[in-house]
Order: structure tokens, then C-alpha cells, then sequence
């Protein structure tokens, strides 16, 4: 579906993670009661390996394609990935908005992160955030600052 956008649009095959590394991932059924994400991490070797990188990376990468610097909108749906991408960036100042879907009570490594954490930093860094309940363990955001 990409297709009509031509050289507009690059695909990073790459899942949004902690680092530049991989993980394996393992699939289970989305949207069903205490199944907070399409995928999952499993143990290294049980699942299918993938290639990751970091939000900041890409809205970086994003920002250098862009004529005045600023990414106009990001939108994410990245399967828990969400929380070390947007907690960590460093870089959300290049970001305009914001929309997408948050996973609730998502566990990594020993912390369970919720979709009030996104907020809290997306507030911090300038953003006006609204939220939404959209399906039994998902929220979806919308965010965004004044020009500057």
C-alpha cells in the first residue's frame, strides 16, 4: 500500500527497540484479554529474530529528510516498542505531533510501563497529549506542540 508513494517512503525493516540490536519475537493473538501486543519477545533462539533500532534513530533520520528539520508527524504502532522508543528519545524537540497506539501495562525487563508514562514525558517535552481508551489493552494519543 506504500507503493503509490514511490521514493517518498523508505521502509526500515527494523523494530523499535532499547538499542541497535535484535531480539526474537514470537506471535500471539492481538487484542485478546491480557495480550497486550501482536508480538512478543521470548527467549533468544524460540522466536523469529529481528533487526532493531531506537526511535531516536529514526526521528533523526527522519528529521534530516525533512526541509526545515522537523518531523511533521509521527505516528506509531510499534507493539510495545513504544515505551523505550518515546521514553528514550532524546530528541522529540524535531517532532511537531504525535498519534498512535499504546499498549497498556507493558513489562520490560523489570517494569510494567503505562500508557500515563507516554504521557508524563510527552508533557514534559512540550507535547499537549489527549488519550483514549480504543480496544481492551490499547489507548490511542494524539500529541502536539506549538510552533516554535
Amino acid at each position: 500500500n506504500l507503493s503509490r508513494w514511490g521514493v517518498r517512503v523508505d521502509v526500515i525493516p527494523k523494530a523499535v527497540w532499547l538499542s541497535e540490536s535484535e531480539v526474537d519475537l514470537d506471535q500471539e493473538a492481538c487484542h485478546s484479554p491480557g495480550v497486550t501486543s501482536t508480538f512478543t519477545l521470548t527467549r533468544a533462539g524460540t522466536g523469529r529474530t529481528v533487526n532493531t533500532t531506537t526511535l531516536e534513530h529514526l526521528i533523526t533520520y527522519a528529521a534530516s529528510l525533512s526541509l526545515d528539520g522537523i518531523v511533521r508527524l509521527l505516528k506509531i504502532d510499534a507493539e510495545g516498542g513504544e515505551y523505550p522508543g518515546l521514553l528514550l528519545a532524546q530528541n522529540l524537540h524535531l517532532v511537531h505531533s504525535i498519534c498512535g497506539e499504546i499498549h497498556r501495562d507493558v513489562r520490560i525487563v523489570d517494569k510494567v510501563y503505562t500508557t500515563q508514562d507516554v504521557i508524563e514525558k510527552l508533557q514534559a517535552s512540550g507535547f499537549s497529549v489527549t488519550a483514549e481508551q480504543n480496544g481492551p489493552n490499547t489507548d490511542l494519543i494524539w500529541a502536539t506542540r506549538e510552533p516554535q
